[in-house]
């Protein structure tokens, strides 16, 4: 058991410090419409229901600023994000309400999608 522990710490902190590198990436401009078309969605919603509140806030600043390029919004729609968002939403922590706001004021500039973010 103990080995298995300690391996399965180690994994978690590799996962963790891999995410944080991703998140890192989507603050640069340049990269969001490639992180969006290229898979970086899901990652980042698995990320943004984490029970671990840092890591929860970092993933939905990452999707708020992929939010920031009008490209993604559909691809962030169909992937779920706004179950993010909800859950977001639902959470006591400023920095968190925070992302999840200015996520869905970016999103809602996509006339397509509106309903469905209202």
């Amino acid at each position: 058991c103990c080995v298995f522990c300690f391996w399965h710490s180690k994994v978690q902190i590799l996962i963790a410090r891999s995410m944080r590198l991703f998140v890192l990436l989507c603050s640069n401009p340049d990269y969001l419409q490639y992180l969006g078309k290229n898979g970086g969605i899901p990652p980042l919603l698995l990320l943004s229901q984490s029970k671990n509140v840092h890591s929860q806030c970092i993933a939905l600043a990452a999707l708020r600023r992929l939010a920031d390029c009008s490209s993604n919004w559909a691809l962030l729609i169909e992937a779920g994000v706004l179950n993010s968002l909800t859950r977001g939403g639902l959470s006591l922590e400023n920095e968190i309400l925070k992302e999840v706001s200015a996520c869905i004021c970016s999103l809602s500039l996509s006339e397509e999608h509106r309903v469905e973010i209202a």
